[in-house]
């Protein structure tokens, strides 16, 4: 039978500190420390007596947060810029402030605390929201496979109060503004990619790993993305999702832009001859036919876009202003949402519902309609 031995005894609305003791054998006991209410500190031992009575009960590990971390970033299955963005935020983050605590010992009181240290407060501090956030959602995810494999009996993040995510405002462009955008690139080597951006809604990766084979009978079909990590250089990869694999019907202008496109393509790399590197059949590739790095043509696309005075408009807005003009435009949310590669017609309404404020209308003078016609009430 648990018995409990408290260190600080909570008061109303402020949590206390017990010393949970299970009994393991003659003169042997497991013990945990635990902060809580009066109730959770009771719900605690009756949980660890269940679990030593059916024998699943973890015992305490000398394994460090630190060390389960590495081990847990060596072991994780995802992308190579997926783990390296996990081991910045290990390293630069979640060690300096939970490495050398032991694992079992970790307390959702010090993480609690950590966060609301961290958050950047009226623009002062150290850290944004979303970088806590992300923080929080990397150390959570960690925590749960050490709760699966034993190491762990319970996840401590899943205490805390997860950090608030900051949505800036979304910025989009209306239909005379992207074509003021659009004739601002003409001339310039980025304007068949941001036509293609504009009139489809693909991700940069996917725009720059786009070869001509994906293109036939005026549909763009996408099946995979370019990355670029530290480590591995530029490298191909699945979509982001599933859903992200997806066939994309062309705008008229775009077809004759990529037409276009193509014709100026051929007469480069014949200039180019020897010069053009390992052809991989890129539709935008960079001057001598290699794979376009992602950092590069976002600052080609900044110098372009401060030249033309269209300072602040960020490539990733192309995308959501494609979205938006489909929704204005009348398009179910269903189809914008297969053709833009979101998980669900649903994702796409809690981001871009905002686009639609003409529906409620459309409803009410549609139902009216329908019960003007039935007649009169009796």
């Amino acid at each position: 039978m648990a018995f409990i031995q408290w260190k600080v005894r909570p008061k109303k609305g402020v949590p206390g500190k017990a010393r949970i003791y299970i009994h393991k054998g003659k003169n042997k006991y497991q013990t945990e420390l635990f902060r809580g209410s009066y109730r959770e500190v009771k719900q605690r031992a009756n949980t660890l007596d269940h679990e030593n009575a059916r024998g699943t009960l973890v015992a305490p590990s000398r394994l460090t947060t630190g060390e389960y971390l590495d081990r847990w970033l060596a072991e994780h299955d995802a992308s190579a810029r997926t783990l390296e963005g996990y081991g910045w935020l290990i390293e630069k983050h979640l060690k300096p402030a939970f490495g050398a605590i032991p694992l079992a010992k970790l307390d959702p009181q010090t993480i609690q605390t950590y966060y609301l240290n961290a958050k950047r407060v009226d623009g002062k501090g150290k850290l944004s929201r979303r970088t806590v956030l992300h923080i929080h959602r990397v150390f959570r995810q960690a925590l749960r496979r050490a709760v699966r494999l034993g190491i762990l009996a319970i996840n401590q993040t899943d205490r805390v109060d997860s950090p608030r995510p900051h949505h800036p405002e979304m910025k989009t462009l209306d239909e005379k503004g992207l074509m003021t955008l659009l004739k601002g690139f003409e001339g310039n080597r980025l304007y068949a990619p941001v036509v293609v951006a504009a009139t489809t809604g693909l991700r940069r990766g996917e725009l720059l790993a786009l070869r001509w084979k994906d293109i036939k009978d005026d549909v763009l079909t996408i099946s995979r993305s370019l990355s670029e990590t530290k480590a591995g250089g530029l490298v191909f990869k699945n979509p982001k999702t599933e859903s992200s694999i997806r066939p994309i019907d062309l705008l008229p202008l775009t077809v004759e832009t990529l037409r276009r496109h193509a014709v100026e393509q051929k007469k480069a790399r014949l200039a180019a001859g020897p010069l053009w590197k390992n052809d991989e059949g890129l539709v935008f590739p960079t001057l001598d036919g290699s794979r376009w790095r992602p950092s590069s043509f976002t600052s080609a696309w900044v110098d372009r876009v401060r030249v033309i005075g269209f300072t602040g408009t960020q490539l990733k807005n192309l995308r959501h202003t494609h979205i938006s003009q489909l929704l204005r435009a009348g398009v179910n949310p269903k189809v914008v949402a297969g053709r833009v590669g979101h998980s669900s017609a649903k994702m796409t309404m809690d981001v871009y519902a905002k686009f639609l404020p003409a529906d409620q209308k459309r409803a009410a003078l549609a139902l009216d309609a329908v019960l003007q016609a039935a007649g009169e009430p009796v």
